[in-house]
């Protein structure tokens, strides 16, 4: 477009839509459903560029090398400068394994490719969303994966006279259907992956087909639509199922305020200076707030508290907007930028980044960056220990118990598993007959008959309604199950959340309604970090105890309290062997091999360390 088509509303909205992200990841609770901002991006692009590919084949002017030339001086020079600059930094903050998952995703997000990274990443073992600097990119890998494809089909269909508005709503209607089905198979399929977003790269796409309204219409449909917007910003939180039907609202909502925003008088607080600098800047402000917030996560070891959460906001609009003035705009518009220099140097650019980065991956994550005494500590593969820790859960995994001895019934997650590595680390399956019944961690109850906890209090059922069938049948099976006839004991332990422990008394009168067993609630273990982290950032192995002891998590402390209180001395309490005083907690058993591979699960040498505690106290509360 020239510079006689400029929106300054769609640069206002652009600024509403980064501060409603970067609100929500500095911790700003209010705006819970704040990543909708991405959606109202999603919308601006679909209009933005289909509008310019459509003036300009109308004029006979459009060139495909023209097009992704534009799109490379646009987007590549910050996001490189933030690639390499997070990469500097990671090398320097992060750990190993942290470091490697950053190396893979940098290499991906170099190739637009971040988001199928993250999808292919994504499970109950993957890292958590603080850990990646770069997981933000996730929708500039959809954005240039739509403009590799857009042009193509849009410049196509041009062809075709009135066809084009057409075929463009009829894409979007397929990807929306694709994106509801994708909801019911793989949740971060629909998430992450291009084909389920371009719904809302169309919706945006159709307004260049539809004439200017009128003064009054225009102020109706502004107002609508920021109101939908704001309603999801407000309203839509963790536990909301998208994208799906919900991501309708958003968008539907930016479309109405792009269809209105020339005229609206509504429009005018975004057309004001502080908006438009805000707007333009508004790319290379998403691009470094999210790496801001996870290293001062990583170092602080903290959720942003509310000063926190205001500087890490005004440093990444300070950032953003000195990248934007002395990278993004000059280069986008450089002249020095053409032809075949451009691609010489983003080739090369690419290639410096690309290369350490996959070096990094394949080395587990540069672990010479270490202290030799430190490097034993950071040799444990994940991969392993994440097949170890299920392992003897899925052999144990039964219907019938044998005869002769005590019958223990162990149910519910990863926690479970983790105590069935316990007694087994400990040679106590000679002691009793142990059978496993697993849970997928989202159910976090082995029972619950109320509507409102699978609708409303779950937060993972709520958001995929999927989940919530697994998990009843999963229920199902286990109160038919003839080993719970036959236990003398059932032990219950998942990664809780609080509307899953609030629910657990009801759930263990029920299993105590129809099986002669006791049921016995293991309570939370983690830390804020593993044992590895801790180790490396205490960069030493002396003082680890007191390091370890101020990364208490205040969420497992308090739904700890809460299960104490409902069960009493059948509470098993393993927290208490992880931090047995208040200035200290364990991380390293007494050959310095670590006790947690990640912040939740062991590795089989902290099950040993936990074996000489746990057991006995289960016999000490059950009488075995």
């Amino acid at each position: 477009m020239n510079r006689f088509d400029y929106r300054p509303d769609i640069d206002g909205l652009r600024a509403f839509a980064v501060s409603t992200v970067v609100l929500f990841h500095a911790g700003f609770s209010t705006l819970s459903g704040g990543y909708v901002g991405v959606d109202v991006f999603f919308v601006i692009s679909g209009y933005l560029i289909t509008k310019l590919i459509v003036e300009q084949v109308r004029a006979g002017t459009f060139s495909f090398s023209d097009f992704y030339a534009r799109r490379a001086r646009r987007l590549f020079p910050a996001l490189f400068s933030t690639i390499f600059v997070t990469f500097v930094c990671a090398a320097f903050i992060q750990g190993p394994e942290d470091f490697r998952g950053f190396s893979g995703s940098s290499a991906m997000a170099i190739l637009s490719l971040s988001n199928v990274y993250f999808w292919m990443q994504s499970g109950y073992f993957d890292a958590a969303a603080t850990t990646k600097p770069l997981l933000h990119t996730w929708s500039l890998g959809v954005e240039e994966q739509f403009y590799l494809i857009w042009p193509a089909i849009i410049s196509a269909l041009m062809r075709k006279g009135r066809l084009a508005l057409l075929a463009v709503a009829v894409l979007g209607l397929i990807s929306f259907t694709a994106c509801l089905l994708a909801m019911r198979l793989d949740l971060t399929a629909a998430f992450f992956l291009t084909p389920f977003r371009i719904f809302e790269f169309a919706c945006g796409a159709a307004l260049v087909w539809a004439k200017t309204p009128g003064r009054l219409s225009s102020d109706i449909a502004y107002t609508t639509g920021g109101l939908a917007v704001l309603y999801a910003v407000l309203q839509f939180d963790a536990g909301t199922s998208f994208p799906g039907w919900h991501a309708a609202l958003p968008t539907l909502g930016a479309a109405m305020m792009i269809y209105g925003g020339r005229k609206a008088v509504a429009a005018l607080p975004f057309k004001t200076v502080p908006a438009q600098l805000l707007g333009r800047a508004s790319y290379s402000i998403y691009l470094v707030h999210w790496p801001i917030v996870v290293f001062w996560l990583h170092i602080t070891g903290r959720d942003l508290d509310t000063f926190q959460g205001v500087a890490a906001i005004a440093l990444s609009i300070l950032l953003g907007y000195l990248l934007h003035s002395f990278i993004e705009r000059p280069l986008r518009y450089s002249h020095a930028l053409q032809g075949q220099r451009l691609v010489t140097i983003s080739a090369l650019a690419a290639a410096l980044i690309v290369a350490p980065s996959w070096q990094s991956w394949a080395t587990k994550g540069w672990t010479w960056r270490l202290p030799k005494t430190l490097r034993r500590v950071n040799s444990y593969n994940i991969d392993v220990l994440t097949k170890y820790v299920w392992a003897n859960h899925i052999r144990l995994s039964s219907n019938t118990f044998k005869p002769g001895r005590k019958h223990i019934l162990i149910v519910g997650d990863s926690q479970s598993a983790d105590f069935t590595n316990i007694l087994l680390e400990g040679n106590h399956e000679r002691d009793v007959d142990i059978v496993t019944y697993a849970f997928n961690y989202g159910c976090n109850t082995p029972y619950a008959d109320n509507p409102q906890y699978w609708n409303q209090e779950n937060i993972y059922t709520s958001s995929d309604p999927s989940l919530e069938q697994k998990c009843q049948e999963r229920i199902e099976a286990f109160l038919s199950s003839p080993a719970l006839k036959q236990a003398d004991v059932v032990i219950v332990a998942f990664l809780w959340e609080r509307f899953g422990a609030r629910r657990m008394r009801a759930a263990a009168d029920k299993i105590e309604s129809i099986s002669p067993s006791r049921v016995y609630v293991l309570g939370r273990k983690n830390l804020l970090k593993s044992s590895i982290d801790f180790v490396n950032m205490n960069g030493k192995l002396d003082g680890l105890g007191s390091l370890a002891a101020q990364y208490k998590s205040s969420e497992t402390l308090s739904i700890n309290k809460m299960l104490a209180q409902q069960f009493g001395n059948r509470y098993l309490d393993i927290f208490s062997s992880v931090c047995p005083h208040q200035d200290m907690c364990v991380v390293l058993d007494e050959k310095q091999n670590p006790l947690f591979y990640d912040a939740a699960h062991l590795t089989p040498s902290g099950a040993r360390y936990f074996a000489k505690h746990a057991f006995r106290k289960l016999v000490e509360l059950t009488n075995l």
